[in-house]
This record gives structure tokens, sequence and C-alpha cells, in this order.
């Protein structure tokens, strides 16, 4: 926020209120958002002065990519997808709660459009690199990787095998910015691996250390996959 005002002298109360909005209200309910604003403006006198921290074009990339995905953007949708770019750019797992066709997979693909609208390819590298899958659809097995009870042969499953892929995407990624970055400075290199799906704790356990501050994915066969900054 300090960096995006163009007002020098800022309150730095106000920049303050600002970093708690970006980081509560995507957190909130839609009735406990009034609840906020109400001790917001307890806590912070003239809190209407605090700035937002929206960006005018992302905003308008998701509008654009609403009508290219056959979507309404309506405020409180653009809105949504504006406070998850804003936690995907503070943490590196996100998780969208909401009952069946509120709008999640569909916030998702209309971020994943504005930003690819936004930061246009420079280079022949994608910028935004998306994988989806279903957890609930494979056994643990084959959805992080199993030994054989005969041979002892680890098999790779499904997420080891994408993580890995995202991590060498960044990897090259990094050089080709290095590369470029004595000619212009090129946008950034993301990589989203989704799990589209009911949450339980089969799961999600084995993605704890791929959560936290660690940043690491451990493999039952003892190989640990780091994953980048």
């Amino acid at each position: 926020l300090r960096r995006r005002s163009s007002q020098v002298g800022e309150d730095e109360l106000a920049l303050t209120l600002g970093a708690l909005r970006a980081c509560t209200l995507p957190k909130l309910s839609a009735a406990d958002v009034p609840i906020f604003s109400w001790i917001a403006r307890d806590l912070f006198p003239g809190s209407a002065s605090a700035p937002s921290g929206r960006l005018p074009e992302l905003a308008d990339a998701i509008g654009t990519a609403c009508e290219s995905l056959r979507l309404q953007p309506l405020p409180p949708f653009v809105a949504k997808c504006e406070q998850l770019n804003a936690t995907l750019g503070t943490r590196h797992g996100v998780m969208l709660i909401g009952g069946a066709m509120a709008g999640k997979t569909a916030a998702l693909r209309a971020l994943r459009e504005a930003l690819a609208l936004v930061g246009a390819p420079r280079d022949k590298l994608p910028l935004l690199v998306t994988h989806r899958l279903n957890p609930k659809a494979l056994p643990l097995s084959q959805l992080y990787g199993a030994f054989d009870t005969a041979s002892r042969e680890w098999t790779d499953g499904v997420v080891a095998e994408l993580m890995r892929g995202l991590v060498d995407g960044a990897r090259r990624a990094a050089e080709a910015t290095e590369a470029l970055a004595v000619y212009l400075q090129p946008p950034p290199w993301r990589g989203w691996l989704v799990f589209d799906g009911p949450v339980d704790a089969l799961w999600i356990e084995s993605m704890n250390t791929a959560l936290d501050d660690s940043k690491r994915l451990c493999l039952a066969s003892g190989e640990v996959i780091r994953l980048p900054e």
C-alpha cells in the first residue's frame, strides 16, 4: 500500500487500516463485513480516507474476462476476485469456501483470465500455469504416490508429478527473467495447483508442510519437493 500510494505524506494509521482491510475482508462472510466496518470506524476515526489498495487495471481486466466467460461482472463478484488476487499476493496457499454454485470456480477462472490480460506475455513462457484436479476422484496412493507391496518400488502420484512440473516451470521462468531483466521488466510467473473438490482430513493432511511456512511437499518415499518463493 505504501508503494501504491501517490501521497508521500500518507498517514500511517490509514495505511495500517488499509492493510487490515486487505487481510481481513477476504476471510469474512457478507454478514460479518458490516460488523468489521463498524469496529474499524470506532478504532480508526476517519477511516474513510484509508487507501483501498485496488488496482484499476485489474478491475477492468476482470470485467473483460467476465464478458469472455459469459459471466456478469457484478460489483460483489469483481470485489471477490480482487480480494482473491490480494490474498494470493501474500500467501502461497489459499482456500475458497462456499456452497455449491456460489461462484468459487468462476471467480478463480475470471481472475486467471484477468491476470493473463494485465500481464501480456513478452516471451514464450506462459505467465500463469494452472492444473486442476478433484482430490476425491483418486485414492491417496494415486494422488501422492505409494510403494508397490510386492516390489517395494515407488510410483509417483498425480500431485507429485504436477508439483515437480510447477517447480521446474518456476525455475525456467526465473532464468528467463534474469536474461530479460537487462532490457525490460517481465511480468511475474505464476503456477496454480487447484484442488477443486470437497476437503477432508485424508488428503489435506499430506499438504500441511506444503501450505505452512516451510513450503515443502514431503512424500512417503522420503523425497521433499521444495516450493519456490
